[in-house]
């Protein structure tokens, strides 16, 4: 036999499990990502030293792939020529 104010008790626990589910798993306010600062930082760099090393180059438009995620924001290809 169940008891009644158990089966209360866990619904009520799943409902707050979908209504406040505020983890910073998920990225909230300024926790979004802790690396993503360093990231966009190392890219930067690394993009200022390949355009130092090869200052002449030209992108293959017809080529270039947009990426079609959820989860990427930019190019899934982008050929260029140095």
């Amino acid at each position: 036999m169940s008891n009644p104010r158990k089966q209360t008790s866990e619904a009520a626990v799943r409902e707050n499990r979908r209504t406040n589910n505020r983890h910073l798993s998920f990225g909230l306010g300024i926790h979004f990502c802790l690396g993503a600062s360093l990231a966009r930082l190392e890219g930067c760099v690394a993009l200022d030293e390949v355009l130092a090393r090869w200052p002449e180059w030209q992108i293959d438009l017809d080529a270039a792939e947009m990426a079609r995620t959820s989860t990427v924001r930019g190019w899934k290809t982008l050929p260029a020529q140095v």
